[in-house]
């Protein structure tokens, strides 16, 4: 019988007795929703961004007060990447001094430190946990050390025009004998690849270390061709 049905039955005989596990179930189906809710929602940060924490917040303390450890785990791991988004964010905006630099190097440093703290409570999670999720948690510690180097290596900048960006192409494709296609890496930083244009090896971004490139003409995952840059 469906969850509903089951509801529907206590609430017509106002006998909770019949069905036991109705109320365990019911709390499951609820934090479950609130998880599902968050996972669906994230991926769209410009409508919820401001809520984002929040609900990853949420759905960790009803999974904790429902003894749903691999479910309180598992939305930690959500948190986290929301606390990375939010600091790559902030890593991303243009700075044109030093004082700014400093301010927004702050920024990311809280959301990095929060970050820490999570991420050092999951590596101390129980194995059933890290057997399934162990190699998502490496993965976000590195980018979490990534993330924070260069926000205290980031010197300031200001941003390139369009005639500054087609001057720069403009060097390669003379220096290089055309300068192939362009494309961004997974934090948004452009390079190029000669000759063909197409992906044959794979290195890493010399912005942030991002893997760039990639094989048989296929671009590593969170590569994307930089249309701009090619039109220009």
């Amino acid at each position: 019988m469906a969850l509903q049905e089951r509801a529907n039955v206590v609430a017509e005989t106002g006998d909770l007795t019949r069905d036991k596990t109705l109320r365990h179930d019911l709390q499951e189906a609820k934090v479950l929703a609130t998880w599902q809710s968050t996972r669906l929602l994230f991926p769209y940060p410009t409508r919820i961004k401001s809520k984002a924490l929040q609900y990853a917040r949420q759905a960790i303390n009803k999974f904790e007060k429902g003894s749903f450890s691999m479910q309180a785990g598992e939305a930690r791991l959500m948190l986290v990447q929301i606390l990375l988004a939010n600091a790559e964010e902030k890593l991303s905006e243009s700075v044109n001094t030093e004082t700014e630099r400093k301010t927004r190097e702050k920024a990311v440093e809280r959301f990095a430190y929060e970050a820490h703290g999570v991420l050092s409570s999951l590596e101390k999670s129980a194995e059933s946990f890290l057997s399934k999720h162990g190699q998502d948690v490496r993965d976000l510690r590195q980018k979490l050390l990534s993330v924070v180097q260069r926000a205290r290596n980031g010197t300031f900048y200001q941003k390139v025009s369009v005639d500054e960006m087609r001057a720069i192409k403009t060097a390669m494709q003379e220096e290089f004998r055309g300068s192939g296609h362009w494309y961004r890496c997974e934090n948004g930083h452009s390079y190029s690849i000669g000759e063909c244009g197409m992906a044959m090896e794979e290195t890493r971004c010399p912005e942030c270390g991002a893997p760039v490139g990639g094989r048989e003409h296929t671009l590593v995952q969170g590569s994307r061709h930089d249309s701009r840059m090619d039109w220009l």
